[in-house]
Parts: C-alpha cells; structure tokens; sequence
C-alpha cells in the first residue's frame, strides 16, 4: 500500500511540473525594422554610389524624426549606424543602396514618420506601420512621400517574401 502510495505521489507531481510548463517558440525579441532605398536618377544613375556625378554624399544626409509635430534630429553615438541610415554596396545586384532605421516610437499612433534631407533643399518622407508585440517589433507597411511602397501582405508590394523592405526611388 505505502508503495501505492509513494508511485502516486510522484506521478502527481511529475504531471504537475510537465502541465505547467509553456512552449516558448525561441524566447527571444525580434527587431525587424529596416527600410532598404536605392535612390536613381532620370538616367538610372545610382544616387548613392559615391562613382556617380552628383550623388548624395552620406556626410550630408540627415535624418528627422516626426514627433508630436516636431522634428528631431535622429542621432545616437551608441549605435553602429548613429544618424539612423547606413549606404553600402548590398543591393541586390551589389548596388549602393541606403538602409534606413526609422522612427520606432509609436506615439498614440501605429505610424511613424521620418524624414530623410538628402541635401540643403532636397527632403523625402517615409512613414512607417509598425506593429508590436511583447517580443517583436516590425515593420508591415511603408509609404514613401505618401505612396505605398511596402506592404507585407500585398506580393505586388512585397518583392521579396522574406527579404529587405526594398523600396526604388526615382530622383
């Protein structure tokens, strides 16, 4: 009986850990929140390959944050992209292209924005649905000065169904 008794027990206990137990997919956050711009001209000229005559010059590019009708300048030392963008040679055909981190603040809104002056007079807007969860932040759609370019549910739209946010600008 005493024997009955201890199997019981621990055949209670062993259901009760293994019943309270959650799977858990990777515990992990995921950021998933770049937008991928390759800037061309009338020409087809890459704007941002340093080889093309007046292409915009990375030192000159800033980037704006829209926060409660306000713009702030985007900058953080910390980061390894500290003005918030980053232009390298990593298009899909090995184009410059820029990488852009948009505003991830949503402030009583889904949508951000964020404004990329290319130079003194030359400004672009790019605003952004951002959805959160407890453990992901991403991007869904984009509109780039209003036209939506990127949208992770419309294939048209979507060029790549896992991939860079590439969105062609034409300058």
């Amino acid at each position: 009986m005493r024997q009955k008794i201890v199997k019981l027990t621990l055949l209670t206990i062993f259901i009760t850990i293994f019943s309270s137990c959650e799977e858990k997919l990777c515990g992990c956050t995921v950021v998933d929140a770049d937008v991928n711009l390759i800037v061309t001209d009338s020409e087809n000229r890459n704007l941002l390959d340093p080889s093309t005559p007046e292409h915009f010059k990375e030192d000159d590019i800033r980037i704006y944050f829209l926060r409660n009708g306000q713009r702030e300048e985007a900058y953080a030392a910390n980061l390894d992209a500290p003005r918030y963008f980053r232009i390298d040679q990593s298009g899909p055909n090995g184009e410059y292209m820029m990488r852009l981190f948009p505003d991830l603040e949503t402030h009583n809104s889904d949508i951000t924005t964020t404004i990329i002056r290319w130079n003194g007079s030359d400004e672009d807007t790019v605003a952004c649905e951002i959805r959160n969860t407890d453990n992901s932040t991403i991007i869904t759609r984009v509109w780039y000065n209003d036209d939506l370019g990127y949208d992770q549910n419309d294939q048209r739209l979507s060029r790549y169904k896992r991939g860079p946010r590439l969105i062609n600008v034409r300058k």
